[in-house]
């Protein structure tokens, strides 16, 4: 399954990415997250992506990240979670 991320992935989009991602997550074994249009991540987006790369992991099932560009990495890296969020 593929979920393809919002330009701005944050509190404005939190609660919507939440149900997206919680559908992604009972719907298969693998979800790719497409970050293609991502230009910013905040705290409160960052913390839905963590919540659910930590969902994912219990269940066994992989996440796999696509067209990460460099705005949506630098959003990362300035949060710190390139390594939680598994960008490396």
């Amino acid at each position: 399954m593929d979920v393809t991320l919002p330009a701005l992935v944050d509190l404005d989009c939190a609660s919507s990415l939440r149900e997206q991602l919680l559908a992604a997550l009972a719907g298969g074994d693998s979800v790719t997250l497409d970050c293609a249009a991502v230009e910013r991540i905040d705290t409160a987006g960052a913390q839905v992506l963590l919540a659910f790369l930590a969902d994912m992991g219990a269940k066994g099932s992989s996440v796999r990240w696509s067209e990460v560009g460099p705005a949506a990495r630098a959003s990362v890296a300035r949060l710190g979670l390139t390594a939680r969020l598994a960008l490396t």
